[in-house]
């Protein structure tokens, strides 16, 4: 092959090389932009603390204001919450946690993950912090958990809010969990048609996203694969909620999906019979994850249920 021939050949394959690893990093690098200017638009400010020797990430909104904590659902993090805390960081000082093993936050070394040892990891995380009071809101397995916070550490608990939570005895089962039974389960997705699927199950529809981009979820989501089964398994064998109920005392909102295909909305029935001080709201076509004009609504609905009585 003559030099110059060679020379070209040596330039195109270093630029194919540069395009390929371009391509790949590239979900990655436009995913922290848009996540670093949405907490920016938000007023999140991202921290840490260590508990032990593990790190513990949170997101955290101006403070001088009541405080909200918000935590989130299995295989969740903070971002999660973007859309409440665009919403809702002037009325509130918000903290937005990972959980051990999710987002940032390092996977302890001997947590377990049943509703109860994660409500007592929650309570660890409120006393590194030093907060006092504050109004405690979850969603899915950040709901069952909020559940268990609520009914141990109520002292703690001004308002409760549990979006879609986990933890209650249902007559019926989710399409999920109906799928599960089956053997197909969708929690952990082995390619993209999964992906589709297991979105379908949680927005009632796939991700509006190109297939690189879909890859690359599904690539992270596979890289925790093991920890994430660990979690699912041993939050699934938790006690039943309904024996935690009778002690929840703190002012509550229970908001549920009527379509919701992860966690059957007849959830809401053990709420309404045992939580002494509740109310609760079933969105005609909501699914596991609020968003659109659901979305809108059920924040009116939040600023109204959290705001102080003086206020209103």
């Amino acid at each position: 092959m003559r030099a110059w021939a060679k020379f070209f050949f040596c330039i195109f394959s270093i630029l194919g090389a540069l395009a390929f690893t371009t391509y790949q990093a590239l979900p990655g690098l436009l995913e922290q932009y848009y996540l670093t200017k949405a907490f920016n638009e938000s007023g999140i400010k991202i921290k840490s603390v260590n508990i032990g020797r593990d790190r513990v990430v949170y997101g955290e909104t101006e403070k001088g204001k009541p405080t909200l904590l918000l935590v989130h659902g299995f295989q969740g993090d903070k971002r999660s919450w973007i859309p409440y805390i665009k919403k809702l960081n002037k009325q509130f000082h918000i903290v937005a946690l990972d959980l051990p093993g999710h987002g940032g936050t390092d996977v302890p070394r001997s947590l377990k993950y049943d509703l109860e040892s994660q409500a007592q990891f929650l309570e660890v995380f409120v006393r590194k912090l030093g907060l006092d009071t504050f109004h405690l809101m979850g969603i899915s397995m950040g709901g069952g958990i909020s559940t268990l916070y609520a009914s141990k550490y109520g002292y703690r608990v001004n308002k409760l809010v549990l979006i879609n939570p986990f933890g209650a005895d249902t007559p019926y089962k989710s399409g999920i969990e109906l799928e599960v039974e089956k053997g197909n389960n969708y929690f952990f997705p082995e390619n993209i048609d999964d992906l589709d699927t297991f979105m379908v199950y949680i927005k009632g529809k796939p991700l509006a996203l190109a297939r690189m981009f879909k890859q690359h979820l599904l690539m992270k989501l596979k890289e925790k694969q093991a920890f994430y089964k660990k979690v699912f398994y041993q939050l699934i064998s938790s006690k039943k909620i309904e024996a935690f109920l009778p002690n929840i005392h703190s002012e509550t909102l229970v908001l549920v999906g009527e379509n919701d295909q992860i966690l059957h909305p007849s959830s809401i029935e053990s709420y309404k019979k045992y939580v002494p001080n509740v109310k609760t709201l079933v969105f005609k076509d909501g699914e596991h994850v609020f968003y659109g004009k659901i979305l809108e609504n059920v924040i009116n609905i939040l600023k109204d249920f959290l705001a102080d009585p003086t206020d209103k």
